[in-house]
């Protein structure tokens, strides 16, 4: 476990939280997860990022197959379009469901 420095007050903690304890910045995370999202959604990186890593496995696998990139494009919107709706509660996503 290490410690990271929050970007908004300066107040080191561990870097298993999702959010600063003093002042709760979390935002940055989620713009992170979106670019990702955008940028190399056939391969499910976002996933990754968002310490899913089985879910990204078989995104990276299901993009080799013949229709697989056609799904994994549809997935890929839909987790953009649920990143834009939980802009402001990253918890939604960075969390197991």
């Amino acid at each position: 476990m290490t410690t990271i420095k929050c970007p908004e007050c300066g107040r080191k903690y561990s870097d298993e939280l999702r959010s600063c304890p003093k002042c709760g910045a979390k935002t940055k995370y989620v713009v992170i997860y979106l670019l990702l999202d955008l940028l190399f959604w056939p391969f499910g990186i976002h996933r990754f990022y968002a310490r899913k890593t089985c879910m990204g496995i078989f995104t990276c696998v299901l993009t080799c197959t013949y229709y697989g990139i056609a799904i994994t494009a549809i997935w890929g919107i839909v987790d953009l379009i649920k990143g834009i709706r939980n802009f402001k509660k990253p918890n939604n996503i960075f969390t197991e469901q």
